[in-house]
């Protein structure tokens, strides 16, 4: 068994698609990066929020991660009001940011996201996290 295997990552990783979005360039390059190292390869960036819901209208997004910090809309105002366009259709999310306020982690996993992950995090966990929730939609 190989050190991704036994975090969860197999094949299948491949085939999934996931939308990383987050207003800082360097975030969305180490994003990709992380993400392409656990195994990842269908990972698409995104600076401008409010592009995401073309993303998912031509994509099949299987996992939407969120910065929640962006100048142009924040990301649980982004949430909301995917959730209202596309409900039951929209991918799992998880909020990742470097933000420590329980308030946001409250008002996040209340309106339903999966995580909610503040920076730095454990890379292990994280692949771990992103694992269990997209073999939870599949």
């Amino acid at each position: 068994m190989t050190p991704y295997e036994e975090n969860g990552i197999t094949g299948q990783n491949c085939l999934e698609h996931i939308l990383v979005v987050d207003d800082i360039p360097t975030n969305l390059r180490l994003a990709k990066a992380f993400l392409n190292g656990g195994g990842y390869q269908n990972i698409y960036l995104e600076s401008d929020p409010v592009r995401v819901s073309e993303w998912l209208n031509s994509v099949d997004i299987n996992l939407l991660i969120l910065d929640l910090s962006m100048p142009q809309k924040d990301g649980i105002s982004l949430f909301v009001e995917l959730q209202n366009e596309f409900g039951e259709r929209l991918p799992p999310v998880i909020f990742l940011t470097a933000l420590h306020d329980d308030s946001w982690r409250i008002q996040a996993m209340e309106l339903g996201a999966k995580a909610f992950i503040t920076k730095p995090f454990d890379q292990t966990k994280m692949l771990s996290c992103i694992s269990e929730i997209l073999n939870s939609t599949t």
